[in-house]
């Protein structure tokens, strides 16, 4: 528990299960979370899960592949007020202005590969915003980001 300046005293409590399962080049990573709380500025569930391909693609294994997805689901809570200026959360100003962070799930894909000294990956943000029309806001005046690809690569120049 812990008290605000608004000598209101708050209780939190949370609980995580995670696991990291493998079966020949295969992998499952889930993750719960369970939280009880009088403040409701808190999602009072999470679960996420990684799970996806990580190994040699061919009998030479020169190419290695890590291929997967994750996946989420977030229940409704308040969302926080953001001040960039100063990088702090506070909560909002007045009763009218509270704003829900609706429910949702998450999606995305990655893949990356590895050749020698050369890598790449390509990862997809955020698919489930393509079919799940939301005004979500991460915090207030900052919506959930849209679909989104991100690429990259490396190489090493020596050995």
């Amino acid at each position: 528990g812990w008290r605000q300046d608004t000598l209101t005293n708050l209780s939190f409590l949370a609980v995580d299960l995670r696991a990291d399962l493998s079966w020949w080049k295969l992998f499952f990573q889930p993750m719960v979370r369970v939280q009880q709380s009088n403040f409701s500025y808190v999602p009072s569930f999470q679960a996420f899960a990684r799970l996806g391909f990580d190994g040699y693609l061919f009998k030479a294994k020169k190419l290695r592949a890590t291929i997967g997805a994750d996946l989420g689901y977030t229940t409704a809570f308040n969302i926080l007020d953001y001040a960039p200026q100063v990088d702090a959360y506070s909560l909002p100003a007045g009763t009218s202005l509270v704003t829900r962070y609706a429910a949702m799930p998450k999606l995305h894909a990655f893949t990356q590969f590895e050749l020698g000294f050369f890598r790449w990956y390509i990862r997809v943000e955020n698919i489930e915003q393509a079919f799940v029309k939301t005004i979500n806001q991460e915090t207030l005046g900052y919506p959930v980001v849209p679909l989104q690809l991100r690429i990259g690569l490396s190489w090493d120049l020596f050995n």
